[in-house]
């Protein structure tokens, strides 16, 4: 994932869309894959007219002798392409598109504004936290870190003898990135291969979660470091995934950042749904499926008989029941 930006001349002083297919050309041209990997997606951040550095969001029909494209490449590896070709082509629907996690949980989370700008998205899942930093109105920056909330599981397990099982449970019923000091109380577990009961304390609980959920954030801090990205986030971070529903982990990110942290939510205006499907680790899901509509919308129609809208019967104004 890495921005690239180009420009070319504009042969009838007035921007064609040939000129951007021309330039996107040119981009491509220009991007040195690595070996087995593949381009993706290629968003543009925004578009440039001659001298003037002033982005603008619709560049055809403008007069100008010059135009430039500012781009966000997304890259994915050929093994996994082939893989969700092949899982989508046994299921008998068809692929219209791949979109990584964190860039589809932003079309039902993130304001304009908050594009505007700059905001992080942190989408927190399993196995993998997915980053997705947007400024002046678009995409920038797209990264995966080896980090999810199965680690924080793992940890639990290690830090009190328990099965992975028997830690996800307490992670699950117990679980705050916070203590709450002069409330504590015992919580009763068991250790592996162990049939007695034992007790931890709550705080005890909420330590060993919290070092999980601050390595995280420093591992996040670093990639946003490193890319010169942290200083521009006006707007904060955003979180979602499964992760973003640990109670607390939004106040933890905010101790830990001073900046503005906030849990997703999903903007009702686009979409009208029950409340459970309001909550973080569906923010995905729900951006998939606004990517479709958005697709659909365009082309008034698909082109593939077996493809996901025709067999579910999408329309425009559609709810989750």
């Amino acid at each position: 994932m890495f921005n690239q930006s180009a420009h070319t001349h504009v042969p009838s002083s007035r921007v064609r869309h040939s000129d951007i297919d021309t330039v996107v050309k040119i981009i491509e041209s220009m991007v040195k894959m690595p070996v087995n990997y593949q381009a993706i997606n290629n968003i543009i951040h925004h578009y440039t007219l001659d001298t003037n550095p002033e982005s603008i969001n619709q560049p055809v029909g403008k007069k100008a002798d010059n135009l430039g494209i500012s781009m966000h490449i997304v890259t994915a590896s050929n093994h996994h392409v082939e893989a969700i070709e092949h899982s989508i082509h046994w299921s008998d629907l068809g692929l219209s598109n791949i979109v990584p996690n964190s860039i589809a949980s932003s079309e039902p989370c993130l304001t304009q504004d908050e594009k505007d700008k700059g905001v992080c998205l942190v989408d927190i899942g399993s196995g993998v936290t997915d980053l997705s930093v947007f400024k002046n109105g678009g995409i920038f920056y797209s990264s995966v870190i080896q980090f999810g909330v199965k680690q924080v599981t793992q940890d639990i397990s290690e830090a009190f003898n328990t099965s992975f099982q028997e830690a996800e449970r307490l992670k699950i019923e117990y679980g705050q990135a916070q203590i709450k000091f002069g409330d504590d109380t015992l919580i009763k577990f068991q250790q592996i291969d162990d049939s007695n009961y034992y007790y931890l304390s709550h705080e005890s609980l909420s330590e060993v979660i919290i070092e999980s959920y601050l390595e995280l954030f420093k591992l996040i801090r670093v990639k946003l470091n490193n890319q010169n990205l942290y200083r521009s986030l006006k707007s904060g971070f955003v979180l979602v995934g499964g992760g973003a529903k640990m109670i607390d982990c939004d106040k933890l990110m905010r101790s830990l950042y001073k900046k503005k942290v906030k849990v997703g939510r999903i903007n009702t205006d686009l979409i009208s749904a029950k409340y459970e499907w309001l909550s973080p680790e569906y923010a995905c899901a729900l951006g998939l499926l606004l990517f479709e509509i958005d697709d659909f919308d365009s082309k008034q129609e698909s082109s593939n008989k077996n493809s996901f809208l025709s067999k579910m019967g999408f329309i425009k104004n559609f709810k989750l029941l």
